[in-house]
C-alpha cells in the first residue's frame, strides 16, 4: 500500500507538472504570434521604404529629362539638380540607415522566434517524455494493484483452510477427550466395584 500511494502521489505530481507545461507552451505561442505579427509589420515599412527610394530616383529622373539647353536656364537648373542631388543622397542615406536598422530589428525578431520554436519543441519533448512516465508509473500502479489483490485472495484461502484445520483438530482433540473420559469413568466403575 505504501508503494501504491507513493506512485499514485507520484502520477499526480507528473500530471500538475504536464499541465503547467501546458499553459506555458500556450503563452509561448501567443509570444511567437505576437512576434511574428511585429515583423509583419516591419516587412511593409522596409517595403514602404524601399518604394520611396524608387520614387526618388525616378522623380530625379523625370527633373533630368525637363532640363532645357538655354545656358542660363541650364546653370540654374544644374544648380537645381546638384541641390536636388544632394537631397536625394541625403534622403538615400537616411532611406539606407532605416533600411539597415530595420533589417536588423527583423534579424533580431527571426532569432527570437528561433529560439521560442526551439523551446517550445523542448517542451514538447519534455511533455512526452513527463507522459509516458506517468503512463508508465500509473500502469505500475495498477499492476501493483491487482498484485496485492492476488495477495489477499491467497491469504484470506489460506487463513480459510488454516482455520479449517484448527477446527478439525479441535473436533478430534474433543473426540478423544471424551473417549478417555470415557475409559476413567469404566475405571472408576470397576474400581469402585473390586473395593465392594
Amino acid at each position: 500500500m505504501p508503494r501504491v500511494q507513493e506512485i499514485d502521489s507520484n502520477v499526480k505530481e507528473l500530471r500538475q507538472t504536464i499541465s503547467g507545461l501546458n499553459n506555458h507552451q500556450l503563452s509561448l505561442k501567443a509570444s511567437i504570434k505576437k512576434l511574428k505579427e511585429r515583423a509583419k509589420v516591419m516587412d511593409e515599412k522596409i517595403s514602404n521604404a524601399d518604394f520611396a527610394l524608387v520614387q526618388a530616383v525616378h522623380d530625379n529622373a523625370n527633373f533630368r529629362s525637363k532640363i532645357v539647353q538655354s545656358p542660363d536656364k541650364l546653370q540654374r537648373a544644374r544648380e537645381e539638380n546638384k541641390s536636388f542631388q544632394a537631397e536625394a543622397k541625403n534622403a538615400e542615406r537616411a532611406a539606407m540607415q532605416s533600411f539597415q536598422n530595420k533589417t536588423a530589428i527583423h534579424e533580431v525578431l527571426k532569432q527570437k522566434l528561433n529560439d521560442n520554436e526551439v523551446l517550445e519543441k523542448s517542451l514538447e519533448a519534455k511533455l512526452v517524455e513527463r507522459k509516458g512516465k506517468a503512463d508508465q508509473l500509473e500502469e505500475l500502479s495498477k499492476q501493483l494493484g491487482k498484485e496485492r489483490d492476488f495477495s489477499y485472495e491467497e491469504a484470506a484461502k489460506e487463513l480459510k483452510n488454516v482455520k479449517l484445520e484448527v477446527e478439525s483438530k479441535r473436533r478430534g482433540f474433543e473426540a478423544r477427550k471424551n473417549n478417555v473420559e470415557g475409559v476413567l469413568s469404566e475405571v472408576d466403575a470397576i474400581n469402585e466395584k473390586n473395593s465392594q
